[in-house]
């Protein structure tokens, strides 16, 4: 599996405008917004932070988006695979592993 990069790390939080002035106050741009939900990132770095209101039911998750191509052979010895690629609700395809301490870690292909 050809990994590109990372992509974003995702972040749930049940506080928005806590959260939003947070990484705001440590140099992060809002630069897509959508409403209690956004992409976050540094004018100095390529990694990005989407950030997420939940429930106050629900406890706050986060997982790493990496980039990667889904046409390519996915050998994962220090992670197994815990979903099959799948198209997304916005038009991407996911593949979810799991790294050796039990994390998820999600690839993400665009194409």
């Amino acid at each position: 599996m050809a990994i590109k990069g990372l992509e974003y790390l995702y972040m749930e939080t049940h506080d928005w405008e806590g959260s939003k002035a947070f990484w705001q106050s440590l140099g992060f741009e809002l630069i897509m917004s959508l409403g209690t939900a956004g992409k976050f990132v540094h004018p100095e770095s390529e990694g990005a932070v989407f950030l997420e209101q939940v429930s106050e039911d629900r406890e706050p998750a986060m997982r790493i988006y990496l980039t990667g191509d889904r046409h390519a052979p996915v050998p994962v010895p220090e992670a197994s695979v815990s979903a099959p690629w799948s198209q997304s609700h916005w038009g991407s395809h996911l593949l979810e592993l799991v790294d050796p301490d039990g994390r998820p870690v999600i690839v993400q292909d665009r194409d």
